[in-house]
């Protein structure tokens, strides 16, 4: 419905499925924008986790990128019963670089974005993806958050069938990495079908 209504019909498509959250921030400049009312949402909720990499940074002993911790505040601010104006304007910042998301309407409880890459503001992006220009690229990013099992198979299906030419499939996901350590990167090298067997 998106593609048709903004004309990217035809468009070539990344299709990735991830949280609808990670790669909005990364391109969207959402949470950096808001960084000041971030870290002061950060001290005055004294949040456990967050606190800490906060006078880190404080103290310049931070190991990690700062932005990430910007993400991970933003979720729960947003979240806020109290927030439905912030989140209408964070809505209208994503839509004006071309990042529309589509709540979950049909029997599959998944969102879906689809980005614009040519209406990105590489100005906005995450530092770490300094020198990425995708504006002169006609392709279009369709995220789907993040499905399991055979719900991503039948959205890979029907994407695969909708869509004239697919550049790329990317899954980032985390369920598998719960016998990991933070920050490790696992990936399988088997795909066991328990529906049939394969």
């Amino acid at each position: 419905q998106v593609m048709q209504r903004e004309n990217l019909e035809g468009r070539p498509v990344y299709f990735v499925s991830s949280n609808t959250h990670s790669i909005t921030h990364v391109l969207s400049g959402v949470s950096r924008r808001r960084e000041r009312e971030l870290t002061d949402y950060i001290r005055e909720t004294q949040h456990p986790e967050l606190l800490p990499e906060l006078h880190k940074r404080e103290r310049g002993t931070a190991r990690g990128a700062w932005d990430n911790v910007l993400y991970s505040a933003a979720r729960s601010w947003f979240h806020g019963s109290h927030m439905a104006k912030e989140r209408r304007v964070r809505q209208d910042e994503e839509e004006a670089v071309g990042i529309t998301y589509l709540e979950p309407s049909g029997p599959l409880d998944v969102g879906v974005q689809v980005i614009e890459l040519a209406k990105l503001d590489p100005r906005w992006f995450d530092p770490r993806l300094e020198g990425l220009d995708p504006t002169s690229s006609d392709a279009v990013i369709v995220n789907i958050n993040y499905p399991l099992g055979m719900a991503a198979y039948h959205i890979m299906s029907q994407v695969g069938a909708a869509v004239e030419t697919i550049l790329g499939v990317y899954i980032l996901g985390k369920a598998a990495t719960l016998n990991g350590r933070i920050g490790d990167i696992m990936m399988s090298n088997v795909v066991f079908d328990e529906h049939s067997g394969n």
